[in-house]
C-alpha cells in the first residue's frame, strides 16, 4: 500500500506531499521495500508518513493562518493518495471509506501527540509518541526521536520560500540525519 510516489504538478502542495513521502521512505526504508500488501505492511508505511505529514504540518501551522489553505490542501491531497492507493490494492469501495476514516482518526492522534513533542522540541515526548505508535522500537525511537526533534528546530529557522526550496533537494535532509551540530543539544536532553 502507499505505492503513491508519482510525479505531479510542482505546484506547493505536490512539492509538500512527495516531500512528505521521500521523508518517510529515506527514514523508514524497510517499510516501503516490501511488496505486501498486507494490513500491518499499510499500518507501518502509515506510521512512517504519518510522522513526516505531522512535522510538514506543524511547520505550515508555526507560519500562522496564512498557511492554513496549503496545510488543508496538503493534508487533503495525501489522504486522496491513501484513497486510491487502497482501491488500487483491490480493498472493495465499501470498504475503503471505512479504512480511510480510521487512518484519519488515528492521524489526529498521532498529529496531536506529535506536535506536543514538536512545540515543546522534547525529545522524550518524541520518543514515547514513536514508540507507542509502533513506528520503531523502544531502543530505536529515541535515536529517531533525536533526528526529529533536530529537524523541526531546523524548520522552525526556515521561512516557507527557503524550505520549500529545500523540499526537493533530498540530500539536504538526509544530511539532517548526520548533522551533529544541530542534534549535539538533544542527545543530552534525550538521555535524561
Amino acid at each position: 500500500m502507499f505505492n503513491f510516489f508519482k510525479k505531479a504538478t510542482p505546484d506547493d502542495t505536490q512539492l509538500v506531499v512527495e516531500w512528505v513521502l521521500t521523508r518517510a521512505r529515506q527514514t523508514f526504508p524497510d517499510y516501503f521495500e516490501s511488496t505486501s500488501e498486507d494490513e500491518r505492511a499499510r499500518i507501518l508505511r502509515f506510521e512512517a508518513i504519518s510522522v513526516h505529514m505531522a512535522l510538514a504540518l506543524w511547520y505550515l501551522k508555526k507560519r500562522g493562518a496564512d498557511y492554513a489553505k496549503l496545510s488543508q490542501r496538503v493534508h487533503d491531497e495525501l489522504f486522496d493518495r491513501f484513497d486510491v492507493s487502497l482501491r488500487e490494492q483491490g480493498v472493495s469501495d465499501v470498504k475503503v471509506g471505512r479504512e480511510i476514516k480510521k487512518f484519519a482518526a488515528a492521524f489526529r492522534g498521532r498529529l496531536k501527540s506529535y506536535d506536543e513533542a514538536f512545540d515543546a522540541m522534547d525529545v522524550r515526548l518524541m520518543g514515547e509518541g514513536l514508540s507507542r505508535n509502533l513506528v520503531c522500537s523502544d531502543t530505536v525511537a529515541m535515536g529517531k526521536a533525536i533526528n526529529y526533534i533536530a529537524e523541526a528546530k531546523r524548520l522552525s529557522e526556515m521561512d516557507k520560500e527557503n524550505w520549500l526550496e529545500t523540499l526537493g533537494d533530498h540530500s539536504y535532509w538526509e544530511n539532517l540525519s548526520t548533522d551533529n551540530e544541530i542534534k549535539g543539544e538533544f542527545i543530552h536532553e534525550g538521555q535524561q
